[in-house]
């Protein structure tokens, strides 16, 4: 699953999983707009689209306030880590996939696998 979020998005997403964490009805577009501070229905309407198209939520045609939130993969970075990713990518232009492939380099160089017994060299 690809799950390149924008800001917003992830700011979204984030506050749909509080609201589903609380049980009953998800909110409506209007109060998600309110959530995230985002002026129109119709932006809240396109970021719905996109966390569908995601794979990070779906909704049942013709049913209001029929979000449901997709389990995301075991994985899947915790929120605030998202958050810094999709800010740090807004920021320098940098592509998600390039960042989190430099990242991990460098992580391996500080973090050599050790070999398994009785492996030389």
């Amino acid at each position: 699953m690809s799950f390149g979020l924008t800001i917003k998005q992830a700011e979204l997403l984030a506050f749909l999983r509080e609201r589903q964490a609380l049980g009953g009805a998800m909110p409506s577009f209007d109060e998600m707009a309110a959530a995230i501070n985002l002026a129109s229905k119709s932006g809240i309407s396109r970021m719905v689209d996109a966390l569908v198209a995601r794979g990070a939520i779906r909704q049942i045609p013709g049913h209001a306030r029929s979000i449901e939130i997709i389990d995301m993969p075991t994985s899947m970075v915790d929120e605030q880590t998202e958050l810094a990713l999709c800010s740090y990518c807004y920021v320098t232009g940098l592509a998600r996939r390039m960042v989190i492939a430099d990242a991990l380099r460098e992580y391996f160089r500080a973090h050599p696998i050790p070999k398994p017994d009785g492996e030389n060299s």
